[in-house]
């Protein structure tokens, strides 16, 4: 009778533990999806920015544009060259940006949803305290986002 009781009571925690094993799982993978996402929005929003040294790209041009050495004629041809430059190459780098900062917002979410659904409070206390780091990842790159706009 002992060892039925000592077996049942086993069963039980066992069970209690295999509740979340699928929830534990799928927020597994939510946080390696995010992993992923947030360094594609990481590579997307470095990619704005990267001082690209050839004649005709934004930043050369810029440069130019603002060389208080150069000529006016030279200044005004770098300014219409880098404002082409920027239509063309920032906006798609940001359009990009973008994409991936939907993405990383898409993982955020179900990664907060799966973390409120463990059941075991330890579990799901830290299973939020991730997804809240999350959350403060995402709030960055909205930062940057509007800092990118402006």
């Amino acid at each position: 009778m002992r060892r039925t009781l000592a077996l049942l009571a086993c069963l039980l925690v066992l069970s209690g533990c295999s509740r979340d094993a699928d929830t534990l799982e799928k927020f597994s993978r939510a946080y390696s999806a995010f992993l992923d996402v947030s360094g594609d929005t990481r590579v997307a929003s470095i990619v704005i920015i990267f001082d690209d040294k050839k004649p005709g790209s934004y930043w050369a041009e810029l440069r130019g544009a603002l060389d208080q050495h150069a000529s006016s004629k030279a200044r005004l041809e770098h300014a219409t060259t880098a404002i082409k430059a920027e239509s063309e190459t920032i906006d798609s780098r940001f359009d990009a940006f973008n994409s991936a900062f939907e993405n990383l917002d898409h993982a955020v979410a179900q990664l907060v949803e799966i973390a409120n659904s463990v059941e075991n409070r330890e579990y799901r206390e830290d299973a939020i305290g991730v997804s809240q780091r999350a959350r403060e990842v995402h709030s960055a790159y909205a930062s940057l986002s509007r800092l990118y706009v402006e």
